[in-house]
Parts: structure tokens; C-alpha cells; sequence
């Protein structure tokens, strides 16, 4: 097959750097940033839990590009197949600089666009500040959309959430304290 980008891409070693806090923050539930294709803008998620690039087929077809036979298979976070119909090769402007990259074209993803490791591995070391709702990448800061201003809040004791997961803490918030009281997290002793 000439002419047809193989997704067989060598992933480079690089660093993922994540800056969170409390104190009168943006809260950026995701790192959504602004990717340009051709003329067009796309919201693409910034997925460092992804092996792999996703485009949407709406998008794909958007901009007329072609979409070649492919045989990956991939599953989301809940384990949940993603339906990948092919692939497709173009051209991503991520800040101020051009990458050519294969993405795998799917039908059920929520974003437009889904940077996997192999997209954001040529970008050498990577940050997300979640604090100032921004993603930075080869010097340059890309601002994350789907941000919002928060309060800094305080636990009226201390509650333990393990690293890579994700907890739903049932609370009572006293906001004349500016305190978050989980309910059942806390024990007299």
C-alpha cells in the first residue's frame, strides 16, 4: 500500500509533569485543549491513559481525509470496546508547531480528537497544570478549556484517596467555614 501511514510508531521516552491544587484554583476536570487541522479548530482531549490517537469519523469526513482499513482494537477506561472503522494520516498544529500523525478513526468516542502517549510522546515532556488550566508542551502553554473557578475547601479531618483512583465523597459543606465534612470518613476515636 503506497502512500498509507503506517500506525506503527515508535513511542519516546518523556515525562508527564501534573500540578493540582485547592486554593482558589480553576478546576479543569480534563485536559481539553485546542488543536488546529487545516483551517479548522478541533477540542482534543490530552489523554496521557492512551496508548493510542483517536479522530473521530465525523471529523474524518469533515475533512474529506481518507479512511484506510485497520485491524486495532481498543478499549476505554470501563473496559468498554471503542468501534475503530480505520485510519487516517494528516497533519495536527498543537501551539505553534506541525506534527504528522496516524490516527485511528472511531465512531463512539466523546471528543473530537483523543491524543494518545504515541502523539504526545513527540512532544518531549509535557505538563498539566490543573491549577492554571493549562497544558504546556515544548515551552509553549496551551490554555484548557472546560475550566471553572473554585473555592479552596478544607476537610474537617483527613481523608485518604489512593493515587490513580477515583472516589464520589458524599459530603455536607459548611460554607461559612469554607469546610467539606465527608459523611462516614470520619471516626471518633
Amino acid at each position: 500500500m503506497t502512500g498509507v501511514q503506517t500506525c506503527a510508531l515508535p513511542i519516546s521516552p518523556f515525562n508527564i509533569h501534573i500540578v493540582a491544587g485547592l486554593r482558589n484554583h480553576k478546576n479543569c476536570n480534563n485536559a481539553v485543549i485546542n488543536v488546529h487541522v487545516g483551517d479548522r479548530t478541533y477540542r482534543a482531549l490530552a489523554d496521557a491513559g492512551a496508548n493510542i490517537t483517536l479522530m473521530h469519523s465525523d471529523v474524518a469526513r469533515e475533512l474529506k481525509l481518507p479512511i484506510h482499513p485497520d485491524s486495532v482494537t481498543a478499549s476505554g477506561v470501563n473496559q468498554n470496546q471503542i468501534s475503530i472503522i480505520g485510519r487516517t494520516a494528516t497533519i495536527l498544529r498543537l501551539g505553534s508547531y506541525d506534527y504528522k500523525h496516524c490516527f485511528h478513526v472511531a465512531e463512539d468516542i466523546t471528543h473530537e480528537i483523543s491524543l494518545g502517549t504515541d502523539f504526545l510522546s513527540k512532544l518531549g515532556d509535557v505538563t498539566y497544570n490543573f491549577t492554571k488550566g493549562e497544558f504546556g508542551a515544548r515551552g509553549e502553554v496551551i490554555p484548557m478549556g472546560e475550566c471553572e473557578t473554585k473555592f479552596a475547601v478544607r476537610t474537617v479531618c483527613q481523608v485518604s484517596i489512593p493515587p490513580f483512583s477515583e472516589v464520589a465523597v458524599i459530603a455536607q459543606i459548611d460554607t461559612a467555614n469554607s469546610k467539606l465534612q465527608p459523611k462516614s470518613y470520619c471516626f471518633e476515636g
